[in-house]
């Protein structure tokens, strides 16, 4: 956030936090001369409430770091909240998200996991061009109605179970 030289940039970070984390990002807060109010802690909410906060915010980090297969080749639960709430998404190049990305095209941009430079590149890109950061919203928020939805994905579930019964 401070590479971006961007005061008007926040961060919001969802669900429980420890004493031990949240004095490691205020150090951060501090170090680089952050406004303490540019980071939100934000209590752990229900579920139905995630797309509702995501809603209020413009873009959804979803940053992983593959030290171990696990997060190479899944999808986290924040990938399919973000559209929902019209979140833009930055995503971490690992196999899973490149995938989803690819599937998904103009949903967000995606950076190689560690490079702070390309990400900083990727949110200045968000900041400089409004009406790109605003696309990728529209394309996101369509995507969560139109194909990230159960009506949707159930017919592809009984599709398959049929093929597999016939």
């Amino acid at each position: 956030m401070g590479k971006t030289g961007a005061n008007e940039v926040e961060l919001s970070l969802l669900g429980n936090c420890s004493l031990e984390t949240k004095n490691y990002f205020l150090n951060l807060i501090k170090k680089n001369r952050l406004n303490s109010q540019q980071v939100k802690f934000l209590p752990a909410v229900e579920e139905s409430k995630i797309a509702a906060i995501a809603s209020i915010h413009h873009i959804g980090l979803a940053c992983e770091v593959p030290y171990i297969l696990n997060r190479e080749i899944c999808l986290t639960n924040k990938v399919f909240m973000y559209p929902l709430g019209a979140n833009a998404i930055v995503f971490t190049k690992t196999k899973a998200q490149l995938l989803f990305l690819e599937q998904h095209p103009g949903i967000g941009v995606m950076y190689e996991p560690g490079d702070v430079g390309q990400l900083v590149k990727l949110l200045n890109n968000y900041i400089n061009h409004p009406e790109l950061l605003h696309q990728h919203r529209i394309a996101a928020l369509k995507v969560a109605t139109e194909q990230l939805n159960w009506e949707t994905e159930k017919e592809i579930l009984l599709r398959k179970i049929n093929e597999l019964l016939n």
